[in-house]
């Protein structure tokens, strides 16, 4: 089966391995596109605007220039799917929708995600300011090519000496020979042994064998998830 990648440019940053789009050879000259979910971010994760109108727009535009990668456009599209954390938000979302899909009325579903915008403000607020939450990014010519995030831990009683959990560890795929990855897990531990931690814990995926060989390769040991004792 032949595919082809479909990349948009200026588009939401791609952090893992996947594209934003899929163009699949069904042969006897059929075809079938698949589309990332969309997300009103640009290529530097900045949100390219507050209201909800804007930021729609904003994602069928990405769609069409997508689809338009692929010689196809939102014309032949034949399902869509939208997330919205705000139920109030469908009756300015909806206007714009049907102005995009006019022609080729796709069948839509809308899903509300159970998000609660005041409890995320306050957790924002809480861990903005706080050293013990930490993102660690790596860039090259001012484009994020990779980050991790790191939480420290420390013991409220005070009898022992912190430690460090890593997850979402992410390296660009065209970076990872310039050993973006190394890097960022020699400065976590550089910060480490500062604080007098005694190990630092790896949350990894169990089926990602390349990352899991990669962490091994750095000398953390499996043991539910990876851990780093420092010397």
């Amino acid at each position: 089966m032949f595919k082809e990648s479909l990349m948009l440019e200026n588009g939401a940053e791609i952090m893992g391995a996947y594209s934003h789009g899929l163009k699949v050879d069904l042969g006897n000259n059929k075809e079938m596109i698949f589309v990332t979910g969309q997300i009103a971010q640009d290529k530097d994760g900045n949100v390219v605007c507050e209201d909800i109108e804007g930021q729609t727009e904003y994602v069928f535009n990405c769609i069409q220039k997508i689809l338009k990668e692929a010689n196809s456009s939102l014309d032949d599209v034949v399902k869509i799917q939208i997330f919205l954390t705000d139920i109030n938000d469908f009756s300015k979302v909806s206007p714009i929708r049907n102005k995009y899909f006019a022609n080729s009325k796709p069948v839509s579903t809308e899903r509300l995600m159970n998000t609660n915008r005041t409890k995320m403000k306050q957790t924002f607020s809480q861990i903005k300011d706080n050293p013990d939450y930490q993102m660690i990014v790596a860039k090259c010519n001012n484009v994020i090519v990779g980050f991790a995030k790191a939480i420290i831990h420390h013991d409220i009683f005070e009898e022992n000496n912190p430690f460090i959990t890593i997850w979402s560890v992410r390296v660009r795929k065209e970076y990872r020979r310039l050993r973006i990855g190394t890097r960022l897990f020699e400065y976590i531990e550089e910060m480490a042994k500062n604080m007098n931690c005694e190990f630092i814990c790896l949350l990894a995926d169990k089926d990602n064998v390349g990352a899991n060989e990669f962490y091994k390769s750095l000398h953390y040991e499996c043991d539910n998830g990876y851990v780093k004792i420092l010397k």
